[in-house]
């Protein structure tokens, strides 16, 4: 009766040796992806916390531009190139694009 005991005890040995193996290499493989994951949005946050400044820069630039107030000079150039207005009696002419 001992040797279907002793057959029985390598059977469950070696069970509980494969299931330890599965587990061990299932979570080692999830542990692996998710580093790799976090590596790659890290890196991903770096470049939009990077993109964020470069754009609050521009915003408070703009605004900046904003408050300033224009000179005479300055508008009518502005209405000149934005909104194609003319003095009265005054003529424009454009350039032909063919």
């Amino acid at each position: 009766m001992q040797p279907v005991r002793n057959r029985t005890n390598k059977l469950a040995m070696i069970l509980a040796i494969v299931i330890a193996v599965v587990f061990v290499a299932f979570f080692g493989v999830n542990t692996v992806r998710n580093h790799l994951e976090n590596e790659e949005l890290a890196k991903l946050e770096s470049a939009l916390r990077e993109s964020y400044e470069n754009e609050q820069e521009r915003a408070a630039a703009l605004e900046s531009e904003m408050a300033r107030e224009l000179t005479p000079e300055e508008k009518i150039e502005l209405a000149r190139q934005r909104f194609g207005l003319v003095f009265p009696n005054e003529i424009l002419f454009l350039p032909n694009d063919e």
